[in-house]
Order: C-alpha cells, then structure tokens, then sequence
C-alpha cells in the first residue's frame, strides 16, 4: 500500500467498464460488468470510468493546498489524503518511531 501504482485509465462503455484501448491492446480489457445494478449499471459504469479524473482533481487539491495557495479544513484534508492513498496516488505515511530515553526502539 505504501507503493503508488500507475493504473490504466478507464472508459464506460454502456454496462460495460473497459480499459482505454491502445496501440498495444486495442480491445481494452473488461474490468468490471455493472449490468448485475440493473438501472443503476450505466451510472455506476461512468462514475467508475470517471475515477482517474476525479482523483487528479483531489491531488490538485492537496497540492494547493500544500503550496498554501488554498486553505482547507483538517478534516476535509485528511479525507482528500485518504482517498488519495487508498486510490494508490499518494505515499502512505511512514509510521512514527519511538524511542525511549535509554535507546532501545520499540
């Protein structure tokens, strides 16, 4: 989880979620079949499709955010943080080290 990945982007596709076609895989590759939701399949294909986007825009965010260009509450800040790592777009934080007074690490 501590890794950021480089996932592909997306294209909704009716019910159907497939990856972005390319030159090297021009049939893209189905990555979920919502048709199960029924009314609610061709909505939740496009919200899953528009998932790269969305977190692009978060990372702007925080950036801002980091420069001091905005200011944003704690809270909202923290929930941007965790979407963004659990979306493996953000580094999640190195735990903190303790150390007692004689030295020994825990």
């Amino acid at each position: 989880m501590n890794e950021i990945k480089q996932l592909p982007e997306l294209e909704a596709c009716g019910w159907d979620v497939l990856t972005k076609r390319t030159d090297v895989d021009p049939a893209g590759w189905l990555v979920a079949d919502c048709s199960a939701a029924k009314e609610r399949g061709s909505t939740l294909a496009t919200l899953f499709a528009a998932a790269p986007n969305m977190s692009l825009v978060l990372e702007m965010i925080a950036a801002d955010a980091d420069a001091g260009v905005v200011m944003i509450p704690s809270g909202l800040r923290l929930t941007i943080d965790a979407a963004l790592i659990k979306a493996g777009r953000k580094a999640a934080p190195e735990p903190v080290r303790h150390v007692t007074i004689a030295g020994v690490d825990r």
